[in-house]
């Protein structure tokens, strides 16, 4: 069974990859620890305000030291205050959330997506990769 924690996430990396969209790194071990491909978490910047609600952000990957990465776009109100969030400052992070893609070993997997709907794929492909 796992669990979901409800965290303050210290940014440590928010960059603009081109025009609207952006990735960002934020330290949370133990969502990290947990998190597998297709699952995801809420988010919304510490400093917004009790009346901006949580935005769902596809868990792109796991880095080593307990880093999640998000890839995003910044077209609403609280995805364009978290792109212009910096390092050092915190992220309210509810994961991780959802179920997991089905991974079976010994199978050949094709992998769909578009757009920012890719996100979560990285971390899938990592997983396949490594059975």
């Amino acid at each position: 069974m796992f669990t979901k924690f409800d965290l303050r996430a210290k940014i440590v990396e928010n960059v603009c990859l081109g025009g609207k969209y952006y990735r960002i790194r934020v330290e949370a071990p133990e969502i990290a620890r947990q998190a597998q491909p297709g699952q995801f978490c809420m988010i919304r910047p510490e400093y917004s305000g009790e009346s901006l609600l949580r935005r769902p952000f596809s868990i792109a990957a796991v880095r080593e030291g307990g880093l999640l990465e998000f890839a995003y776009t910044a077209i609403g109100i609280g995805t364009r205050l978290i792109s212009q969030s910096h390092p050092g400052q915190h992220l309210l992070c509810l994961g991780p959330l959802g179920n997991s893609f089905p991974v079976i070993s010994g199978s050949r997997a094709l992998v769909v997506g578009g757009g920012i709907g890719i996100a979560p794929f990285p971390f899938f492909n990592r997983v396949l990769n490594e059975i």
